[in-house]
């Protein structure tokens, strides 16, 4: 009996069995490296956004403060953090940025403890403004 056919066709079949096996495993890697590079992305946008929120918060405080009263400022910040848009709002005295499940949060120099800090936007309304009215910083 001649098994030799046989014998190539297992071969064949064992190669493109781990061959697949190869290819999925790189597919996973690259989609899961993807994954990994849009979220830092994303989080150091966030991160440079709220810091210069922050700055934004603390000028308009420190003018309403010494002298000014009610100030408004526009931000002019992106609409959106790696293709997605990202919610601005308090959290626990902080300013809270939030996109999918990524947030971040920035401390304001503990000037929560002389304001009270309101509001929140999402990043693609067309006019993101922060209020300071002499008693709280509002977001709209």
């Amino acid at each position: 009996m001649n098994d030799k056919g046989v014998a190539t066709t297992l071969d064949y079949i064992l190669i493109f069995i781990i061959s697949s096996i190869i290819l999925t495993s790189s597919f996973l890697v690259l989609s899961t490296l993807k994954s990994n590079v849009k979220s830092e992305t994303k989080k150091e946008v966030l991160e440079n956004t709220g810091n210069k929120i922050k700055d934004e918060i603390l000028e308009i405080y420190l003018n309403g403060y010494l002298g000014e009263g009610k100030v408004t400022k526009e931000l002019n910040i992106p609409t959106d953090a790696s293709g997605d848009i990202y919610r601005v709002g308090f959290d626990d005295g902080k300013l809270s940025l939030e996109s999918g499940e990524v947030i971040v949060k920035i401390n304001l120099n503990k000037i929560q403890s002389s304001v009270e800090l309101d509001g929140s936007f999402y990043s693609s309304e067309r006019q993101k403004k922060v209020f300071y009215n002499g008693s709280e910083i509002v977001l709209r």
